[in-house]
């Protein structure tokens, strides 16, 4: 739901990406230690086009704007993020026909390094909105990350309590388990405890029982839609220009990246072929465009 978010769309987005690209991707892959799936880099690079393209093209068909997000909006956002995904895996599929797959093996361990370390900010300034519970202004092009904080600390007195106080919660439950408790536990049982998917389900119910978005004002998801899901299909209106375009060029060699550190991280000698994993990723960019998900990796 998290990465649905991060993309620019609704949360059950993400939902769909976590669920069909990985079960086709399981009739495709070349390595059993190949990790697959979504990321939140990935959703973010998706988010800027995203927003840069609603805000240019997208007309509201009224004045009056409401909190969140309006059914037009997302359709709007849904269709440029499946145009973007169809673009990207056609790209892939030549890349790989091409042998472009070879490139990632010039990528050194200190730039990868560097790479994840700077992901990690832009990550975590993504969120700032959501943490301090703050509609914050949007920023783009080059120090952007600056602008935000800056938009943080001119608007830090309208912060909601209540949110940094059931943020602040949650990653400290999360960094006490990551570093004193799953340890240990991981060396006995051999398994870690799942404390994410445990803080969701707590986090949930409290919220549902208690009334944080009633009481405190507090954002939460809402509404998610179940019992269905729906093929897609782009609309022909979809605009592009030259910058989304730079995007799709870099997008495909970033996720070949991410995804063969994954696997060598785990020292084996079991690593997939480049070409093939670039013409699988190709394929299920092609074959999600008619799917509601939110990017693939």
């Amino acid at each position: 739901m998290a990465y649905g978010a991060l993309a620019g769309l609704r949360p059950v987005n993400g939902l769909y990406a976590s669920f069909f690209p990985v079960l086709a991707y399981f009739f495709f892959t070349t390595s059993r230690h190949n990790s697959f799936g979504t990321f939140s880099l990935a959703a973010l690079l998706f988010c800027n086009p995203i927003n840069r393209i609603t805000n240019l093209y997208y007309v509201p068909s009224h004045s009056n704007s409401s909190i969140g997000m309006s059914d037009d909006e997302y359709n709007f956002r849904l269709n440029v993020a499946v145009t973007l995904a169809f673009s990207v895996g056609i790209l892939q599929v030549i890349m790989a026909l091409l042998q472009f797959g070879f490139l990632v093996t010039y990528l050194s361990g200190p730039f990868i390094s560097g790479f994840m370390c700077a992901s990690a900010f832009h990550v975590v300034t993504s969120q700032l909105n959501s943490m301090f519970g703050l509609k914050l202004p949007r920023a783009y092009g080059p120090g952007n990350i600056f602008m935000k904080y800056y938009y943080l600390a001119k608007n830090i007195k309208q912060a909601n309590i209540a949110t940094i106080v059931v943020c602040a919660t949650n990653i400290l439950i999360l960094h006490i388990f990551r570093i004193f408790i799953n340890p240990p536990f991981r060396k006995r049982f051999k398994f870690p405890i799942p404390v994410e998917l445990l803080v969701v389900i707590l986090s949930t119910v409290l919220s549902h029982f208690i009334g944080f978005s009633q009481r405190w004002g507090v954002q939460v998801v809402g509404q998610i839609p179940f019992g269905r899901w729906f093929f897609y299909e782009i609309h022909s209106n979809t605009h592009t220009n030259h910058r989304e375009f730079n995007f799709i060029q870099q997008f495909p060699q970033l996720e070949g990246t991410e995804r063969t550190l994954v696997v060598q991280c785990t020292w084996c000698s079991n690593l997939p072929d480049h070409q093939v994993h670039l013409l699988i990723l190709g394929f299920l960019h092609r074959w999600c465009q008619h799917l509601p998900t939110s990017p693939i990796s």
